[in-house]
C-alpha cells in the first residue's frame, strides 16, 4: 500500500484565449443594420417579403388572351366547323369542343359541363346509417334515408310516421324506435 506522502499536488488551470472565427458575410450577426429600427426598407411584423406570391406576369397566359380574342386566318378551319369568316379563336375552340362532344368524346363533354355549370359539387357527408337490430327497423331505416334522398332532390321535405327530413340535406331524424328504444 503506497503511504499517504500529504496533500495532492495543486492543479494548475490555464485559460487559453478563445479563437475568434471570423463570421461569414452572410450571417445574421452582419444583416442587423437592415433590421434595425427606422429602416424604411425593413418589412414590418406580418408583412411577407413577397407579398403578391410569385412573378407578377404570366406571358404565356398573356398571350393565349391576346390570342383567343384574334380572328382566324385559316378560311379551311373555319369552313370545317361552319362558322363565318372572322371568326375568332376563341369561337373556333367552343366550337371544335362542342363538335368532339357531340361524337361522345368524354373529355369534352366535361369541359363544356365545367365551364358552363362550375365543377361539381361533392355531396354532404352522410352519418354511416345504423344496420344494427332487427331487420325490419333496418329496412326501415335504409327506406327512410331513400326516401330522404328523393325528397332533397326534389326540393321537398319527407314527412312520415317515423322520419323527417331537412329539404336539401340527406341526414334523417329518426323517432325512437330507429334509435334503439322501445316499439
Amino acid at each position: 500500500m503506497a503511504k499517504n506522502q500529504g496533500p495532492p499536488p495543486a492543479q494548475v488551470v490555464i485559460e487559453l484565449p478563445k479563437r475568434k472565427r471570423p463570421t461569414h458575410p452572410n450571417t445574421l450577426k452582419n444583416l442587423r443594420p437592415f433590421f434595425k429600427p427606422g429602416n424604411p426598407w425593413a418589412w414590418k411584423p406580418g408583412q411577407s417579403g413577397n407579398p403578391r406570391g410569385g412573378a407578377s406576369r404570366k406571358p404565356i397566359t398573356e398571350l393565349y388572351r391576346r390570342t383567343i380574342e384574334e380572328p382566324c386566318e385559316h378560311p379551311e378551319v373555319l369552313s370545317t366547323l361552319g362558322l363565318p369568316e372572322g371568326s375568332t379563336w376563341g369561337a373556333v375552340l367552343v366550337k371544335a369542343a362542342y363538335m368532339r362532344a357531340a361524337e361522345g368524346n368524354v373529355q369534352a363533354i366535361n369541359e363544356i359541363t365545367t365551364r358552363v355549370d362550375g365543377p361539381i359539387e361533392k355531396p354532404e357527408e352522410e352519418e354511416p346509417l345504423d344496420l344494427t337490430g332487427p331487420p325490419l327497423e333496418r329496412i326501415q331505416r335504409i327506406v327512410a334515408r331513400a326516401r330522404a334522398r328523393v325528397a332533397a332532390q326534389n326540393g321537398q321535405p319527407i314527412i312520415s310516421n317515423d322520419s323527417t327530413v331537412e329539404v336539401g340535406k340527406f341526414s334523417t331524424i329518426s323517432s325512437e324506435t330507429d334509435k334503439g328504444g322501445p316499439s
